[in-house]
Order: structure tokens, then sequence, then C-alpha cells
């Protein structure tokens, strides 16, 4: 049963690696929808194979707001547009797809989760790392044939496609996804790590930094500033995190942005921020230089000149329409409020784009959220715990990750961005927190509890 698990939560890495490669080889609408269902039918398996569905599932405040928050978001927007086409590429849409994204992490999540459980067996430790190493490879050769794509379509005057339809941002978001679940299970593989074996990290990691580069530019020659910032983003809190792990946080210290300011950990990730960047500034400027790079020719740099029209014009647009829209309808707010007052596509790049489409009453609804998220990923664990998410070292992973993915769509996006709601689904406590208790007396009580209730006594993990 455990293989059956483990191959299960690869099969679903491996069916969302192949999906996003499907849909960033080209423009088109998106294709390759049999992976989704693979992924979907092997995390049934995976839910199946645990012999014990309550505890698969696991219901907090979070998911409740979230769940009433969706609602309210999509029934508005249907009968404010009404147009069903344009509810439905919002809800399930591969392009801006809310809740599309939000599966997709939570998938990858789940996946994770069964991967750490089981890395805590030695049978099947090395094998995981084989796996995870084969998964890495894998999408590394994807990304590598999607850039190979791409870049045959490069201009002679700068680093930028000849013909752009429009669509590069899909493009850069479903990179930005893979290369965040890709640096996910590199953080899975440090925390599950004893500080002697930390070494073996260094082949995937190498691997990861090259994915995220080579993700990075990809992105970055199809047209999408945001699709090279947060890899390179990502793979910062990467090296970050495996520089903590070398200093030997422990695996249940609590973790916040408290802690971080003003405990011991604050100076840990200082010191680890300083190293990691020297050392992706090192990985940068060696890729560069072996590949003759020339950055000028890059959209982020203004192909040479000091251009930033990118962010002045989204910095002009909340500046010139944000109050606009909020006081057409501060309450309730009017999901069609661009196309009502300033013109079609005028809305705010930014996060708080919520509070002028779902006004207060969303807008709030959407920050109890995000504050119910924080909560669940710096909640001080019980020590009998021994999940994935009452690890430290991942938990640092989550929430740098949590805190990046709302400061770029604070100033870059619409508050529907893919990766933002692929980010709630991967680092959120959705699943499994109940089930893995290591003490003796507490397996001792839950079992005892589950044959007078006639439960499984098997775990997830």
């Amino acid at each position: 049963m455990p293989l059956v698990k483990l191959f299960s939560a690869f099969v679903i890495l491996m069916a969302q690696a192949l999906f996003i490669f499907m849909n960033t080889r080209g423009f088109d609408g998106g294709t390759g929808y049999v992976f989704l269902l693979l992924a979907l039918a092997a995390f049934g398996v995976l839910v199946l194979a645990s012999g014990d569905l309550a505890n698969v599932f696991l219901v907090r405040k979070s998911a409740v707001i979230l769940f009433f928050f969706l609602f309210y978001f999509f029934v508005k927007f249907y009968f404010e547009s009404g147009n069903g086409q344009e509810t439905r590429e919002l809800i399930v849409g591969t392009t801006g797809g809310v809740l599309f994204a939000l599966v997709m992490g939570l998938l990858a999540s789940s996946s994770l989760a069964v991967i750490y459980d089981l890395r805590q067996v030695r049978a099947v430790s090395g094998l995981i790392y084989l796996l995870a190493l084969i998964y890495v490879l894998v999408s590394l050769a994807l990304v590598a044939i999607v850039f190979q794509g791409h870049f045959a379509d490069v201009r002679t005057d700068k680093l930028l496609i000849s013909e752009n339809t429009g669509k590069y941002q899909r493009i850069g978001d479903l990179l930005i996804m893979l290369v965040m679940t890709v640096v996910a299970l590199g953080c899975v593989l440090i925390a599950s790590a004893s500080r002697n074996s930390l070494i073996r990290s260094v082949p995937a990691s190498v691997l990861i930094l090259f994915l995220a580069a080579l993700a990075g530019f990809t992105a970055q020659i199809v047209g999408s500033n945001k699709g090279i910032v947060v890899p390179v983003v990502l793979a910062l809190i990467y090296l970050m995190v495996m520089m903590v792990a070398v200093m030997n946080l422990g695996d249940k210290r609590r973790i916040g942005i408290a802690h971080m300011i003003f405990g011991s950990l604050g100076v840990k990730l200082i010191l680890a921020s300083i190293i990691a960047g020297g050392l992706l500034f090192a990985f940068a400027d060696t890729l560069i230089a072996y590949f003759n790079i020339d950055v000028s020719g890059l959209r982020i740099t203004g192909f040479g000149s000091d251009d930033r029209s990118s962010i002045d014009s989204r910095e002009e647009i909340f500046k010139q329409n944000f109050m606009t829209h909020f006081t057409y309808s501060p309450f309730f707010g009017n999901t069609q409020v661009d196309k009502l007052t300033t013109g079609a596509g005028t809305y705010v790049h930014s996060v708080l784009s919520v509070f002028t489409h779902l006004g207060l009453f969303g807008g709030l609804m959407f920050t109890a959220f995000i504050i119910s998220v924080y909560h669940d990923i710096t909640r001080k664990k019980r020590s009998s715990e021994n999940s994935l998410y009452a690890n430290s070292r991942y938990g640092i992973f989550r929430l740098l990750a949590f805190m990046a993915m709302l400061i770029m769509c604070g100033f870059s996006a619409f508050f529907t961005w893919m990766p933002l709601w692929f980010a709630f689904g991967l680092v959120g406590d959705w699943f499994h927190s109940r089930r893995v208790e290591s003490s003796h007396g507490h397996r001792r009580r839950r079992s005892k509890r589950r044959v007078r209730i006639g439960s499984s006594t098997q775990n997830l993990a």
C-alpha cells in the first residue's frame, strides 16, 4: 500500500507537469486535459489507499471562509456579467480559472504531504529521492523543449518573440506554477533530511536552480515579467530554506513574522538570505556569461533603456482608477466596474482590486481568508504531530512563498491571478494534520476510539 500511495503522488506531480508543458508550447487554447484527468484519478487512488477517509480532508476556518468567498464571487460575477461562458472561464478556465488553480495547488499539496510521510520510512526513502530526481529532470526537459520552441521565434534586435498574441501571461503563469511545485518538492526533501544528509540534496538543488532559470527566461522571451521575477524569488526562498536547515533549525520550531523580526529565527534568515542571495547571483552571473546572454535585450530591463512602462502603467492605472472603481459601489462592489466606468480592461492591477470588484464585504472576507491561512501556517503544532505541515523547515517555505505571492500580486496582477490561488492551495493547511501523531499514547487512544466508531486504523501516511 505505501508504494501505491507513493507512485500515485508522483503521478499527480508528473501529470501536472505534462499538462503545463502542453499548454506552454504555444498560444493556443487549453489542451492536454487528459493529464488533468490522470491527476484527479491518481488523487482518487491516493484517497482510497488511505483507508481512512475521515482523515483525508481537514475542515478549518480558512476552508469555510474560502468556500463562502468563492460562492459569493462566482454567483456575483455570473449575475453581473450575464455571461455563462465568462463565468466558466473565471472558475475552471486554464488561463485565469480561480478554482482550477486552487485545485491544482491542492493536488500538489496532497502529493507532497504523502511524499514527506513516506520519506520517514527507511525502506522507501531512497526510492523517493530517486523518483524526485526523475521528476525534476523530466520537468527540466519539458521546460527546455518549451524554451527551444519559443526561442526559435525570437527577434534579432531583442530577446522577445516576433509575434505576441496577448496570451503571454498565461505561459508565464503556468511556468510559475511548475517552478513553485518543483521548489516545494525540493523543500520537502530538505525538511525530511537530517543535517548530515543535506549534502545529498545538492544534485536536486542544481537541477531546481537550472529549471527556475530556464522557466524564467522562457517566460521573459514571450513577454512575461512576472514569469521571470517569481521563479528567481522562489529559487532564493529554496536556497534560504537549505541554508536555515544547515544552521540546524529544529523541526518543531514556531515560525511567524514576529519570530522572523524579533527572534533568533530572524537572524538565521538574514544570514541565510545573504548567503542564498550570493549563491543565486553567482549562479545567474555564471549562466549569463556562459551562454553570452545580453540582458539589455530583455523586456524586464526595458530592452537596454530605463523604460519602466509596465510598472509605470500599472501605477498610473491604480492612481487614476482605484477610487473611481471603489466608490462606484463601496460596500458590495461590482465585478464589471471597469466596463461601467473607465473602460474594459482598465481594472486595477493589484490584489486590492478585490475591494473595487467585490466591495468592502468581499474584500474583508478575502482579508479574513488571508489571515486564517497565515494562522494555519504559523500556528503552534502539537509536539506529537509529525506531518509535513508541522515541519518548521517546510513552514519557512510556506510562509515566504505565501508572502512573496501576495506582494507580487499586490502591485502587478488582478486578484484572480492563477499563481496566487495555486499558492493558496499549495501552502494552506488543507490535509492530514489530524492523522499523524507519533507518540504511542496518542496512537493507542486514537486506535481505541476508532474501534468504537468502526473506523479504519490505517493512516494516509
